[in-house]
């Protein structure tokens, strides 16, 4: 049995922090102030120092921590995120991959696995995965969710979590109550395990990959 203070990986602060207090969760820090930071270069500004911990984060996939808005000054990263993230608005998903048979919800690190997914099942199944990064689980860009839905007619969440009390969960059940008759399948998670988060060495065999995705998705099309 975990500790009962256990609340898994840090994925699962996300859920933690959604239930004590949903003002603004934002799922990958990392990735938000890339895209802001971009956006001032494209506009001929200059943003220097941006410091060790996002470089390190950017370089391995980004952050995928349950992060609010309050807290970037704990990393060091408010006054760069006061001035950046007024480019990006908070609370609107991005469709990464256009695709027709699934979509695949995600957030965070995760997103670079869904691609990598996206591409094996082109290639290998001729699946059309579409992959929509969510950005901010709250607010959560419903409105992006369900497009994509209606378009494919069939949904996996995919987060690092674990099965039971992690994000993705509420988020299936969500979908399945307001969306049930535009679904073609159930919802379903690949995520990670009911145990506590192993060490580094394990952490691989613990963490959702590809095929863990994909057999999701093989799942899913399987439904009549």
């Amino acid at each position: 049995m975990p500790d009962p203070l256990w609340f898994g990986p840090p994925e699962s602060v996300a859920a933690l922090l959604e239930a004590s207090d949903p003002s603004t969760i934002v799922a990958n820090i990392a990735a938000w102030l890339a895209e802001a930071i971009q956006h001032e270069l494209s506009m001929g500004m200059s943003v220097a120092n941006i410091g060790a911990t996002l470089s390190q984060w950017m370089g391995v996939g980004g952050a995928a921590y349950g992060m609010k808005g309050s807290e970037l000054n704990f990393l060091g990263l408010e006054p760069l995120a006061a001035h950046c993230l007024k480019h990006v608005a908070i609370g609107q998903a991005a469709v990464r991959r256009a695709g027709t048979d699934v979509t695949v919800l995600t957030y965070g690190g995760l997103v670079g696995t869904a691609l990598s997914a996206a591409e094996l099942a082109e290639h290998q199944h001729d699946w059309s995965l579409e992959v929509v990064d969510l950005r901010s689980l709250v607010p959560l860009d419903f409105d992006t969710v369900a497009a994509s839905i209606r378009r494919t007619g069939r949904c996996v969440v995919l987060h690092e979590g674990p099965r039971s009390l992690g994000y993705g969960a509420g988020l299936a059940a969500r979908i399945q109550e307001e969306m049930f008759y535009e679904l073609e399948a159930p919802v379903l998670r690949a995520c990670g395990f009911d145990t506590p988060y192993p060490p580094a060495r394990l952490e691989k065999l613990w963490l959702p990959g590809p095929d863990r995705l994909l057999d999701c998705v093989e799942r899913v099309l399987e439904q009549p």
